[in-house]
């Protein structure tokens, strides 16, 4: 219950994000249609909208029709059990970042790019500064927003992180005409359109079994996932990439001050692109106005110490 309040606090965060960049921010709305195609599947889903309603979360079931009216050009085969989350949205997250990164330079932040860290200034115990590649920055805290690398960043400090390695290919065509405007989790992929017309599409959220980036692979897999979305056929490739989730061992994110620590703040999770712009606000009320916020209470680095 506290990671499902965490994720709906930043679907609500993403709105408010939206609100304020506006067409800046490329991002979709339109809720995640899922569907299954076994009675057992069927069943687990079932359960699953039951809870989720009960938490007061907006989702339903959904039948064929109403499948076909939200997404005409859907080809869903053998379905025993339709859900339609009707809150939830897709950003792409490259052009995203650069949005929020140009509206961070208005405010006043400097980006440098780019730039590795390669060290910290301690004194004490406690950090002076930063060292990178292009000379040293003095801080009073760093925040470790990085990734995977995480625990590369977070060990100069003394600190250890724990990630597991969780990778996932994803398979992206050319800018294409509109054909679907939600996120399609089918039994045999998962398929989304960014705001720019690129379609991409993947398997579940767990690692990939298979890390190919090869052409012929991502060629082979639109025409898998052209069962579901016929015009995926004529679709030309793009690239296909390999992105490394940064995945605590538990799952869970790690956020916050390290136990007697005030000069580091750790921020890594998965989902980061889900939980993004809240974190990136209440790190920020942690960090400014020492306030320890109850939401980010179960999230924090000590848990790996029981």
């Amino acid at each position: 219950m506290p990671y499902f309040t965490l994720n709906l606090l930043g679907i609500q965060a993403w709105r408010e994000l939206h609100a304020e960049l506006g067409s800046a921010l490329p991002v979709t709305w339109g809720g995640t249609v899922e569907w299954t195609s076994s009675a057992e599947q069927a069943a687990r889903q079932a359960e699953a909208v039951r809870r989720f309603q009960a938490w007061g979360y907006p989702i339903h079931l959904i039948d064929r029709q109403r499948l076909r009216a939200l997404e005409k050009n859907i080809v869903p085969g053998d379905v025993t059990s339709i859900a339609h989350a009707e809150i939830e949205g897709s950003a792409d997250p490259v052009l995203a970042t650069e949005a929020i990164l140009a509206r961070a330079t208005r405010a006043g932040a400097q980006v440098r790019y780019p730039v590795e860290v390669v060290g910290l200034d301690m004194q004490n115990g406690r950090l002076r500064a930063v060292k990178t590649s292009a000379g040293q920055v003095e801080a009073d805290v760093l925040v470790v927003a990085c990734g995977t690398d995480t625990p590369r960043v977070a060990a100069m400090a003394g600190l250890t992180v724990p990630l597991t390695r969780s990778p996932g290919v994803l398979v992206h065509t050319t800018p294409q005409p509109r054909v679907i405007d939600r996120i399609m989790l089918s039994p045999i992929g998962n398929i989304k359109q960014k705001v720019n017309g690129r379609i991409v599409t993947g398997l579940d959220f767990g690692p990939a079994a298979v890390e190919t980036t090869s052409r012929e692979h991502g060629e082979q897999f639109l025409e898998r996932m052209s069962a579901v979305l016929p015009q995926l056929a004529g679709a030309e490739l793009d690239k296909v990439t390999l992105g490394l989730r940064p995945l605590p061992k538990d799952g869970h994110p790690i956020i916050g001050f390290p136990e007697g620590r005030r000069d580091i703040y750790l921020t890594v999770m998965h989902s980061g692109i889900t939980l993004g712009p809240l974190i990136g606000r209440l790190a920020a009320t942690e960090i400014l106005d020492g306030v320890q916020v109850d939401p980010l209470a179960p999230y924090r680095l000590e848990r790996f110490k029981t």
